[in-house]
């Protein structure tokens, strides 16, 4: 198609040709979205649900692994933040001339329920083992802390796949 410039009687063709606007080279959104409801709703194969039906339990296994694993992470997380809060609760009880199993009973029964029921996932009473240790000469404060984590999913899917993962410890130590 060409355009033309009228002149009086006569018309002066223009170099430039008009051609009929197109489709977008991209098309927009909201026509893809048409195109594959279109698509899925009239297709009479069935493949694309079967294809889905088959994919979907891998996708539901993976995504309850990355849940479990991240579950995992923050108990792990949870159970390293109270060991190093007791050891650094515990120097408030520390002076030169205490005795390790005194500061040791102090600090334990003084901390140890509110750093416990502080935390958020982790339930306080799976803390089995709560150790601490102080040597006088070297000026320095241990805690190990130890939790069960046997009944957890975690530790059941790491069971599943070859992994000890029912015990938690950590430890924590500070030199004064």
């Amino acid at each position: 198609m060409m355009a033309f410039l009228p002149l009086g009687r006569h018309a002066i063709p223009l170099a430039i040709p008009i051609f009929p606007p197109r489709k977008p080279l991209i098309p927009s959104r909201h026509d893809l979205k048409a195109t594959w409801l279109s698509r899925f709703y009239n297709s009479d194969s069935g493949a694309v649900t079967a294809e889905f039906i088959l994919i979907l339990p891998v996708f539901m296994m993976l995504f309850a692994l990355m849940v479990s694993f991240s579950l995992m992470l923050e108990l792990a997380s949870e159970v390293n933040q109270v060991a190093f809060d007791l050891t650094r609760g515990s120097l408030r009880y520390y002076s030169v001339d205490i005795a390790p199993q005194t500061f040791c009973t102090k600090a334990k029964a003084e901390l140890e329920p509110s750093i416990l029921q502080s935390e958020t996932f982790a339930n306080p009473n799976k803390f089995t083992h709560i150790s601490c240790k102080l040597v006088p000469t070297t000026g320095q404060i241990s805690f190990r802390v130890t939790y069960d984590n046997s009944t957890s999913l975690g530790a059941e899917i790491a069971g599943f796949l070859g992994l000890n993962l029912t015990e938690i410890s950590r430890s924590s130590t500070m030199w004064i």
